[in-house]
C-alpha cells in the first residue's frame, strides 16, 4: 500500500525527457550510442585477458542514468542498462570468436555498502548477462575482505595501493582451468578489476576477462 501512495506522490519520470512511467523511456534509450570500440587489450589492464565496454561515458544522459543508478539507489535502472553490456559483449563474443565462459562473476561490494544500498549493481547486471547467454552466474566466489575508502577521488597510484589484499576467494576448487567474465558497471584507471584478476589467475582461472558499461 505504502509503494502505492508513493509511485503516487512520486511518480517516476523518463530521466531524459520527463516522460511518466519509466526511468528511461524508448527514445531517450535509442539516443544513447554504444561504443564504436568495443575491445581493449592494454597492458596496464593486465593481468586481465581482455576488457569490453560497452558505453562512452561522456554521454550526458547516460552519465546521469549511471550516476542514479549507483548512488541514488535506482535498481531499477540495472534493466535499462543492462542490454548496452550485452550488445557490446556479443559483438566482442562474435569479432573474437570466443568460446563463451565458464563463470560470470560480479565484482563485490563491502558488506556496509551492500547494507547501506540494498543493492550490489554489478549483481544486477551480471544476472542479467547470465541469463541472456546463460553462462552460469556465481556470485559468492570472490568477496571483499574488509571495507577500504572508496575509489571516488584518489589518483592512480593510490588506487592501486588502496585495493591491494582487499579480496578473498571463497570456493577456490570451482576455479580450476576456469574462463571468466568479471562484470562491473564503469572502469576508471583498472584497479579494482585487475587487483581481482590477479587473485582469480593465482587460483587456477586459465583466462579473466571483465565487461563494464563505461569506461571513465
Amino acid at each position: 500500500m505504502w509503494q502505492k501512495v508513493i509511485d503516487l506522490l512520486f511518480p517516476v519520470e523518463c530521466l531524459g525527457c520527463t516522460k511518466i512511467g519509466q526511468w528511461l523511456c524508448d527514445d531517450c534509450l535509442n539516443n544513447i550510442a554504444i561504443a564504436e570500440k568495443n575491445f581493449l587489450a592494454e597492458e596496464k589492464f593486465r593481468p586481465l585477458t581482455g576488457l569490453i565496454v560497452a558505453l562512452d561515458y561522456h554521454q550526458p544522459l547516460f552519465a546521469k542514468a549511471l550516476h542514479c543508478y549507483k548512488y541514488n539507489y535506482i535498481k531499477d535502472l540495472g534493466e535499462c542498462l543492462a542490454p548496452f553490456l550485452i550488445k557490446a559483449i556479443s559483438r566482442v563474443y562474435l569479432a573474437k570468436k570466443l568460446k563463451g565462459f565458464d563463470l560470470i562473476i560480479p565484482m563485490p561490494l563491502a558488506r556496509q555498502r551492500l547494507v547501506w544500498r540494498g543493492f550490489n549493481q554489478s549483481e544486477i547486471l551480471a544476472r542479467l548477462v547470465s541469463k541472456e547467454f546463460d553462462w552460469p552466474l556465481a556470485d559468492n566466489v570472490i568477496a571483499r575482505k574488509h571495507r577500504r575508502q572508496p575509489q571516488v577521488g584518489l589518483g592512480a597510484t593510490a588506487r592501486i595501493e588502496n585495493v591491494k589484499g582487499v579480496f578473498k576467494i571463497r570456493v577456490p576448487f570451482v576455479l580450476t582451468d576456469k574462463r571468466i567474465l568479471l562484470i562491473d558497471d564503469v572502469l576508471t584507471t583498472g584497479a579494482t578489476l585487475t587487483e581481482c584478476a590477479r587473485i582469480l589467475k593465482s587460483a587456477g582461472a586459465a583466462e579473466v576477462w571483465a565487461a563494464v558499461l563505461a569506461r571513465d
